[in-house]
């Protein structure tokens, strides 16, 4: 694994002493076993100071809200529009009816509360791609301070001794 040393101050705005992290993961796709995709996820913990871990949580917040409410408008269209579409709904259980409501509902939340958390919050802060071996943060001068401390990293060292 990467070792990477991070300067003394917050990677979004550059207050001096960060006093909390924020985690981003980046993945990667290698193939497996047979006809398998085997997907390793990496991750790293950024510094930031109070004031911009509270925005990038609240904006966290926000994004899971949204999904809910993306997810809330998608149920009830499926509510509405489904009976009048295939007209035997009605001879399925109550409970696999609401199981499938239920089922579709978590995973339009998760699916878009990941999207947005991945494109609004974390994105914000900075990214790595695992097949460049280095981060890229939003803020240039916080990037030049993150460089310069890292100049010793070896071009070529893995992430992973396999």
């Amino acid at each position: 694994m990467s070792h990477w040393d991070f300067p003394d101050c917050c990677s979004k705005c550059l207050a001096a002493g960060p006093a909390q992290v924020w985690k981003i993961s980046a993945s990667e796709y290698k193939p497996g076993a047979g006809n398998s995709t085997v997907c390793i996820t990496y991750s790293t913990h950024l510094p930031v100071c109070d004031r911009c871990y509270r925005g990038l949580s609240g904006m966290s917040w926000l994004s899971w809200i949204v999904a809910c409410m993306i997810a809330g408008l998608a149920i009830g269209a499926i509510v509405i529009y489904a009976p009048k579409v295939n007209h035997h709904l009605d001879t399925f259980p109550p409970i696999i009816n609401v199981g499938a409501l239920v089922l579709i509902g978590g995973l339009i939340v998760w699916g878009s509360g990941w999207f947005l958390n991945t494109l609004l919050v974390d994105s914000s802060v900075g990214s790595f791609d695992p097949t460049e071996k280095t981060i890229h943060f939003t803020s240039r001068e916080y990037q030049a301070k993150f460089d310069a401390m890292n100049r010793h990293q070896v071009e070529d060292r893995s992430w992973m001794e396999v």
